[in-house]
């Protein structure tokens, strides 16, 4: 006989559990529905990955962080002369001019390999009519051993053709070598 009101009191007890757990999660639901509606967009992404990016770039031309916008050739390949000293190491990846830009971010001279940038994403806030990009970059941690050799780490991505501004974000990582 006791052991049956053990397991009335532990099944009475699973159901208040049960219902605030319900509950919390349809709260979260209603709060955070816009954010969850997001994931069933089919793209959200503004921006189209190039083939051969991102990649190292061995330069002993001394910059800065950078984040441009090519809109033609032209621009392009200024840029890139301004920024390395080899640009043929540098190739412009396929883009239609006519309807895309390209997006060139690299990370400032680097004196040792190990250094590496990246696009993670560009998406589209279309109230504001801006492009939010976040771009990762990450560095060799104490435990590496790298080669000392000037560099530059460079990524570029495909927009499509407008005028919305960028918005740039960017997160630094550390990564330990084994």
């Amino acid at each position: 006989f006791p052991v049956t009101i053990m397991r009335k009191g532990k099944t009475n007890l699973l159901i208040p559990v049960f219902v605030i757990v319900g509950l919390i999660f349809i709260l979260g639901f209603v709060l955070l529905r816009e954010n969850i509606l997001d994931f069933l967009k089919p793209y959200p992404y503004a921006m189209k990955r190039t083939e051969a990016y991102p990649k190292i770039v061995k330069s002993t031309k001394i910059i800065e962080k950078t984040r441009v916008v090519a809109n033609s050739k032209e621009e392009y390949d200024a840029k890139i002369a301004e920024l390395f000293d080899n640009p043929a190491e540098v190739p412009m990846p396929t883009v239609d001019f006519e309807t895309s830009k390209l997006l060139i971010v690299t990370s400032e001279t680097n004196d040792t390999e190990g250094y590496r940038v990246k696009v993670e994403s560009v998406i589209k806030n279309e109230q504001e009519q801006k492009l939010e990009t976040l771009i990762r970059h990450t560095k060799p941690g104490e435990t590496c051993v790298n080669t000392e050799e000037k560099n530059v780490a460079v990524d570029m991505v495909i927009l499509e053709k407008n005028s919305w501004d960028l918005k740039f974000d960017k997160v630094e990582r550390t990564e330990e070598c084994k």
